[in-house]
């Protein structure tokens, strides 16, 4: 079976755990980021503010999982485990964070393996923003607000239509718009 040795440590603890993948030959980009993720939601159960993986280290050989692919989903893995729509937490205590993840990786990879890091944080952070406009109650998340929303991002072109501007380029009501 393919093993990912986690340790994490915090203000007073020093310990690891492991993070049981699955079968070597059948590891999959999706495992990778699923095991890093739930090893981010452990880290915060116990107030970990570091996590060391060293799952590139032990990709098997012949895994249909490139090292690229699992570094993008190791990125992704980082930042989707310990998302939670806390727009509206009462309690006033946000989950524990963590301050850092290490990834180690085969003498002389980091350099070439950054990028890809990075692009499965972007891609995860991506997904945490949709997740947040959907899970937004609709009271607040009105279309205005959704339009004001998309203005704001560099280079997009955004058009916002008034329902009759729908009504008359579509050929529709608007109100044919609405889930009944």
């Amino acid at each position: 079976h393919f093993r990912q040795r986690l340790a994490s440590h915090g203000t007073r603890n020093l310990g690891a755990f492991y993070l049981e993948i699955g079968k070597r030959e059948k590891a999959t980009a999706s495992q990778v980021r699923d095991a890093l993720a739930a090893a981010m939601r452990v880290a915060q159960k116990v107030k970990a503010t570091r996590v060391v993986t060293t799952l590139l280290l032990d990709l098997p050989a012949g895994t249909s999982v490139s090292e690229t692919s699992a570094a993008r989903s190791l990125g992704e893995g980082a930042v989707l485990g310990p998302y939670a729509f806390s727009r509206y937490r009462t309690n006033g205590t946000p989950p524990a964070a963590v301050d850092a993840v290490t990834i180690l990786c085969a003498p002389g990879r980091a350099r070439a393996l950054v990028q890809e890091v990075e692009c499965g944080q972007t891609m995860a952070e991506a997904t945490c923003f949709a997740r947040d406009l959907v899970a937004t109650p609709a009271a607040d998340m009105t279309p205005a607000r959704m339009a004001d929303i998309a203005s704001g991002f560099k280079g997009l072109a955004v058009t916002v239509f008034e329902a009759k501007d729908i009504e008359k380029a579509m050929g529709i009501s608007s109100t044919d718009l609405v889930p009944k």
